[in-house]
């Protein structure tokens, strides 16, 4: 009650949603908002700008990967200002954060650079982690993606979906789990149906000098593949 709504201006849903609700809100976004960044560039961390009110920011250099999480910045910045946090002191803070976890983290092996996302997955977030990627500018690129797991009656929809998008992005996929597997598709290069025989793959072909990145559900455990990568 007396709150402030914090709502990312770029998304239909909740800006009609924000507006059939007597609340006060702090909007934010790259084409809409009150609050406006700018995605200066993705090399595969999110480069940003960002202006409120009289403020312009430089350009910020972050630790984290995926347009998905330019947004989540402009929702941190925004909290910090109704905070009353200085801008200098809201840009070192996102500038310096380093995620852990398997959350949107980037690792250089020997061979490869990584991007870990492979905390939990969801329709959503796969198709904005597929869409990110795609912005990358390489041509060495690669995609291994785990099952989405507990959609219920949605999973054999929602994965042929995320194949639907993989073609589309023309962008080489492996995939791991069972719901892949039984997809009738030419998007996925590679389809295994368990983990380890997707390990036994990757000790045979030592994929190498490519970007790749891992997303799949907590419960598939994408991350052991880092030892083959």
């Amino acid at each position: 009650q007396n709150g402030v709504l914090f709502v990312n201006a770029d998304d239909p849903v909740l800006t009609e949603a924000a507006q059939k609700r007597n609340i006060k809100c702090l909007t934010y976004g790259e084409n809409h908002g009150e609050l406006r960044g700018v995605l200066e560039y993705l090399d595969p961390y999110v480069h940003l700008s960002w202006r409120y009110e009289n403020y312009e920011s430089p350009q910020i250099n972050t630790q984290m990967v995926g347009k998905y999480n330019f947004y989540n910045y402009l929702a941190a910045i925004a909290f910090g200002d109704i905070f009353h946090v200085s801008e200098e002191a809201i840009n070192r803070g996102i500038a310096s954060y380093m995620p852990e976890n398997n959350r949107s983290q980037v690792k250089k092996t020997e061979r490869n650079t990584l991007i870990l996302d492979c905390y939990n997955a969801n329709p959503t977030s796969m198709l904005s982690a597929l869409e990110s990627f795609h912005l990358l500018e390489s041509n060495q690129k690669l995609v291994i993606l785990g099952d989405m797991l507990e959609l219920g009656k949605e999973t054999a929809r929602e994965h042929a979906n995320i194949a639907k998008k993989i073609k589309e992005l023309n962008v080489r996929c492996i995939t791991i789990g069972q719901h892949f597997f039984e997809l009738d598709t030419t998007a996925i290069e590679q389809k295994f149906l368990t983990k380890e025989d997707a390990i036994l793959y990757l000790k045979q072909t030592k994929i190498s000098d490519q970007y790749i990145l891992l997303k799949g559900s907590r419960g598939i455990g994408l991350e052991e593949l880092e030892t083959y990568l």
